[in-house]
């Protein structure tokens, strides 16, 4: 956490930043990771319990998000092809969190949603492009 702080401090200082997922991802998985376990934990008490690094999380927080997402298909298909990895996580992430996630963002105003369902990479490239030229 201290990391992505020290990251989206230094993006700060810029008009503009293009970065992965950082503060908004780290809200997600303290928030929702032992929902993905199948457990029920008393949110508000952990809220209250985080709340100085929540709220440390929060004022870096990006003023708009571009969420590329992809099929279940077309996911496996990525992981089948990516050798490069071990990709041990991949199920859990696909079954278990990675719909949690989407439904979390889905609930953000500052979200648009970009499948990437056949999309070259090239594509996808202009597509993300045209999305920044929005806003900078």
């Amino acid at each position: 956490m201290r990391n992505e702080l020290r990251r989206g401090q230094k993006a700060k200082k810029y008009p503009h930043a293009v970065m992965d997922f950082g503060a908004e991802e780290i809200e997600f998985y303290t928030l929702n990771y032992p929902k993905s376990r199948g457990l029920e934990w008393e949110m508000e008490a952990i809220r209250q319990a985080l709340a100085p690094e929540l709220a440390a999380v929060q004022a870096c927080m990006p003023e708009h998000i571009l969420f590329l997402d992809a099929s279940e298909a077309v996911l496996r298909a990525r992981k089948a092809g990516d050798t490069t990895r071990s990709r041990e996580f991949f199920a859990y992430y696909l079954n278990h969190l990675l719909p949690l996630k989407r439904e979390w963002f889905r609930e953000k105003k500052n979200v648009t949603f970009l499948s990437t369902d056949g999309l070259t990479a090239r594509q996808v490239g202009e597509k993300v492009k045209h999305w920044c030229e929005q806003y900078i």
